[in-house]
């Protein structure tokens, strides 16, 4: 497994909607970690770059692959009559061959963490990079003093802002930095 990746779709009676892929990451065991607020490509190894753009030929190759799997995966729950949030898991996997995509790995027909993560992009500052985290809250106490965001014409620009309350055993927060932004 080189990424994962996931494909949030809004899927209705006439049509299903590709909202968004984004990039998350899980441990050894394929247990959710968080995912990467913004691009999909944002801070990818070169190499990669080049497979997931068909050898630098294809610029839309991935924005082709959404829209096949919600195509595929939107007429499938359309016809057991179901309406709303879909995440697709997918993933890249290096194999003997070189690079392969799994564009379905799990359907999920509900409100998933990608789409939390898709709605969480909008409020983080073009400038900066960020990550949507799960973590247990004692961990998260010992990582990070002080929650803090530093915010810029209405967007979350550097430091770490909480999502849940601390009273709960696991935390939900964003962190974001960019030395460039302000």
């Amino acid at each position: 497994r080189v990424i994962d990746f996931s494909i949030q779709l809004d899927v209705r009676e006439a049509n299903t909607k590709v909202l968004a892929m984004g990039r998350f990451e899980t441990d050894n065991q394929g247990q959710y970690l968080g995912h990467h607020l913004g691009s999909l490509h944002s801070g990818l190894d070169r190499d990669l770059l080049r497979f997931l753009h068909g050898d630098g030929k294809d610029s839309q190759r991935m924005r082709r692959l959404g829209n096949q799997v919600a195509d595929v995966v939107g007429k499938a729950l359309q016809k057991v009559g179901y309406n709303g949030p879909v995440g697709v898991d997918a993933m890249v996997v290096h194999t003997a061959e070189g690079y392969k995509i799994r564009p379905i790995v799990e359907v999920n027909p509900r409100y998933t963490m990608g789409r939390i993560a898709h709605e969480l992009t909008k409020y983080v500052h073009p400038k900066s990079k960020g990550r949507f985290h799960i973590l247990p809250t004692s961990i998260f106490r010992q990582t990070y003093l002080e929650p803090t965001m530093r915010v810029e014409n209405g967007r979350w620009c550097e430091g770490v802002q909480l999502l849940t309350d601390l009273a709960y055993p696991v935390v939900g927060f964003v962190r974001v930095c960019n030395p460039l932004c302000g």
